[in-house]
């Protein structure tokens, strides 16, 4: 450990650039609009006195929100260097860069959700459970191989479809000039762009399997499903509740069931007519299955079908089947 130590100039010109990220990418930072304004301020201002009075006047000056106003004019304050001037500048210029970036770490969502799977199916599930991790990972080889493009200043490959040449050239010029002052900007930039992923998961929160098998039921042309708590019995949840051809139906959906099983059941004299209980199966053993779906617990089980095929226990049960055969006629058939 003595051998390892952060030069205090080192450290501070790389603390400075993500403060610049982290402020202005923050709540409390720029909005896109704003950005955009205030990187057309550093193009036409001669120095940096320049650009602080006419970002003053053309930025802060029209925030109504103090908080905001302060944040910003903090960052400001502590711009008190030419060294300080460029990094604040190149931290500008990246931001401008972050939505595509972002676009690209997205990607492999899209080509795992081309794949032909079963919607309620291990293989699915897996997609879902695991989206966040390979949207981190994806943003992480992203931002290295955008900022190799930078260092080997290669243009042909860089994403410039949507920027000047003279904008990609003075990035470059920035970057090499800021690397030799010691700035890690890969780095830096990466701490911020996690971030960045990991608001976009929460905002746009993975399919869970309830919206998986509304997606399903609708796709059986089935309408009006709803979240509800049984009007007579109380203590009764389902997850999903509709009605097909005068006949009500309560879904209780629970990708593993561990003991929670005991709190759905079917009740004379509730609202729904049929009980199903819709799982994974990974947790679904011949005993469970057997109480679920007898006549004094009186429930259906769907499990994803990967469990289905390779339990012969599950296929030998009438009141037990794969998710593939959630369909509108298989639920007509139920008592």
């Amino acid at each position: 450990m003595n051998n390892i130590h952060i030069e205090k100039q080192k450290f501070e010109i790389n603390f400075y650039f993500y403060q610049c990220l982290k402020v202005l990418n923050g709540l409390d930072g720029l909005s896109d609009s704003q950005l955009n304004k205030t990187f057309e301020l550093l193009c036409d201002a001669v120095n940096q006195q320049a650009f602080l009075i006419n970002f003053e006047t053309s930025i802060i000056a029209k925030i109504r929100s103090e908080q905001k106003k302060m944040v910003l004019k903090e960052l400001l304050l502590s711009m008190d260097s030419a060294l300080k001037y460029d990094v604040f500048v190149f931290s500008i210029y990246m931001l401008t860069f972050k939505p595509l970036l972002l676009h690209y770490a997205k990607l492999i969502e899209l080509d795992v959700m081309l794949e032909d799977h079963h919607l309620l199916s291990l293989k699915r599930d897996d997609h879902t459970k695991n989206t966040p991790y390979a949207f981190r990972v994806n943003g992480a080889l992203i931002s290295l191989v955008f900022f190799s493009f930078m260092e080997r200043r290669e243009k042909k490959h860089f994403p410039t479809a949507d920027y000047h040449d003279v904008f990609i050239q003075r990035l470059f010029d920035y970057h090499a000039a800021l690397k030799a002052q010691g700035l890690e900007a890969n780095q830096m930039f990466m701490i911020m762009f996690q971030e960045s992923i990991s608001q976009s998961i929460k905002s746009s929160s993975g399919t869970n399997l309830e919206e998986l098998v509304v997606r399903v039921l609708v796709n059986e042309n089935i309408k009006n499903i709803e979240k509800r708590i049984d009007d007579h019995y109380h203590e009764l949840e389902y997850d999903h509740f509709f009605c097909l051809k005068g006949k009500t139906y309560g879904i209780s959906t629970k990708r593993t069931m561990r003991e929670r099983y005991k709190q759905f059941k079917k009740i004379e004299g509730a609202e729904a007519d049929v009980f199903i209980h819709i799982t994974s199966g990974l947790d679904l053993n011949e005993a469970k299955a057997k109480i679920i779906t007898s006549d004094d617990f009186g429930c259906y089980i769907f499990v994803f079908p990967e469990i289905y095929a390779v339990n012969i226990f599950l296929q030998n049960n009438p009141r037990v089947f794969s998710t593939k055969d959630l369909t509108r006629e298989t639920l007509l058939r139920l008592a």
